[in-house]
């Protein structure tokens, strides 16, 4: 078995542990960051899915490109669509791309959507397009996470 095919295999059983604790609470619980790293590819994805939405928040880097991530994209969504996020009380809304079943800001962009996370101390909420659900996430674990990334694409550098 390959180290990715070894990662793959412990980050779905990973989110499906989180997804079932996360079920089981009695009130909202966030969900734990997952991490996959190729260091040979030079890429690496933490993600975050909130067990009551299935809906997942995450951030990619390949080829020295941070992506901040959201999915599943509205049904049929196609150009720019609205993300708002609240993090620690204040509100935010963005425009990200649609790129298949997921929402994508690059660059500048997603490197902003990260800072603000990283820095956060309580709830992570996420709003994808107008009339979504929200879903609900933590900060926790999150740098640690950011600072194996490539260094291309570590939050800071």
């Amino acid at each position: 078995m390959t180290e990715a095919s070894r990662s793959t295999r412990y980050g779905a059983a990973l989110c499906g542990a989180v997804l079932m604790a996360a079920s089981a609470a009695s009130s909202p619980a966030s969900a734990a960051w997952s991490y996959r790293e190729d260091a040979a590819a030079g890429s690496a994805l933490a993600f975050s899915v909130d067990a009551a939405t299935n809906e997942a928040l995450g951030f990619s880097c390949a080829g020295g490109q941070l992506k901040a991530v959201v999915s599943p994209a509205p049904r049929g969504a196609k150009g720019l669509v609205r993300v708002r996020y609240e993090i620690d009380g204040a509100n935010f809304s963005e425009a990200w791309t649609a790129d298949g079943a997921r929402l994508v800001a690059a660059g500048d962009g997603a490197r902003v959507v990260l800072n603000r996370i990283v820095a956060a101390t309580g709830a992570i909420w996420v709003q994808i397009g107008d009339t979504g659900q929200r879903s609900l996430h933590s900060a926790d674990g999150l740098a640690a996470l950011v600072a194996r990334m490539p260094n291309a694409c570590a939050s800071g550098r």
